[in-house]
């Protein structure tokens, strides 16, 4: 289970979240920032984040939560430029 919040929102510009979620393995809290840039008539993507892993999880796939995240991330920069190119 979990819960988001967005705060802090300027739209169309940046917003801040905040994450919680937990289940059986583990439990996992987190905020990041989402920035939206205009130059040279492109639009840059900006992001930061930190979380927070507890439990088993934490412990037995330390070594796999940052390849997973990055991988993660991957993936919704990708589906977004796909989506943002079809609008065109």
């Amino acid at each position: 289970t979990g819960k988001v919040k967005v705060l802090d929102k300027v739209e169309p510009v940046s917003y801040r979240m905040e994450v919680e979620g937990s289940g059986p393995q583990g439990q996992v809290s987190g905020v990041g920032t989402l920035e939206l840039v205009m130059q040279d008539n492109q639009t840059t993507v900006r992001y930061a984040g930190d979380a927070n892993v507890r439990g088993t999880i934490a412990r037995v796939g330390a070594r796999m939560i940052q390849p997973a995240a990055r991988q993660i991330v991957g993936q919704f920069f990708n589906c977004l430029e796909s989506k943002a190119s079809a609008a065109k």
